[in-house]
């Protein structure tokens, strides 16, 4: 997931946000369209979430070019829409880590997305700079990172969704939380996201299982409850 940054003109600056918008959506757009392949779909399928989370962060890293290109004056409102364009990459993910890990509240997942959105908004329109909103908004994107992260640990212990690269797609958000914690920092940002964007999307494809057609479908929670007890309980038995 991309988060806002503050911008600092400079020739490989722009060589690596451009990097990062064509390899982003080239991945995103791929992603939907393997989705859409595939005969029976659920919003939650991997491909489906991660496709519009890369295609988000596209259009959110192309937005970013447009002042470090001198196309549009770098001001407030700008970085606001950025943020709310950061919000819809978000949003998926956090749908799909509720209906894996908390299916028992199904009824209030809704209203925990919207909960999230509202505050995601209002820090957005009432922040008066880029600092307040980057303090507030990028701990809850390293949050909805840990169950995430969790999540790919377990299916990759336990090889309960062989069709994704778990350990890959670990590594891909291990980077993407390294872009984000330095986010003021465009160079270092730009490049992690591009690199976890890359491996995200190796996991999710997985050229290497021998069925090409993917379906990732995610898991029901208490599939992944319970493959995370059988490791608890290898580690402690070991």
């Amino acid at each position: 997931m991309g988060v806002v940054v503050m911008q600092t003109p400079h020739y490989w600056y722009v060589l690596a946000v451009a990097a990062v918008v064509l390899v982003s959506l080239m991945s995103g757009m791929y992603l939907v369209l393997l989705w859409k392949r595939q005969p029976h779909r659920l919003f939650s399928d991997l491909p489906l979430v991660f496709g519009v989370t890369f295609v988000a962060q596209a259009i959110n890293s192309a937005v970013r070019l447009l002042p470090i290109l001198g196309l549009l004056p770098m001001f407030l409102f700008l970085f606001k829409i950025r943020a709310m364009i950061i919000l819809g990459s978000l949003l998926p993910v956090v749908a799909m880590l509720l209906h894996i890990w908390l299916p028992s509240i199904k009824r209030h997942h809704g209203r925990i997305v919207i909960g999230i959105a509202l505050y995601w908004v209002a820090v957005v329109a009432l922040a008066p700079d880029e600092p307040t909103v980057l303090s507030l908004c990028v701990p809850l994107l390293l949050v909805a990172d840990v169950p995430l992260i969790a999540t790919f640990v377990v299916t990759w212990r336990t090889h309960r969704l062989k069709e994704v690269r778990s350990d890959l797609m670990i590594l891909s958000l291990l980077i993407g939380s390294i872009g984000q914690v330095a986010a003021t920092n465009v160079m270092v940002n730009s490049l992690s996201t591009m690199v976890g964007t890359v491996l995200a999307a190796l996991a999710l494809i997985n050229p290497w299982h021998e069925d090409s057609r993917v379906s990732t479908r995610v898991e029901s929670a208490g599939e992944i409850a319970t493959s995370s007890l059988v490791c608890w309980e290898c580690a402690h038995d070991g």
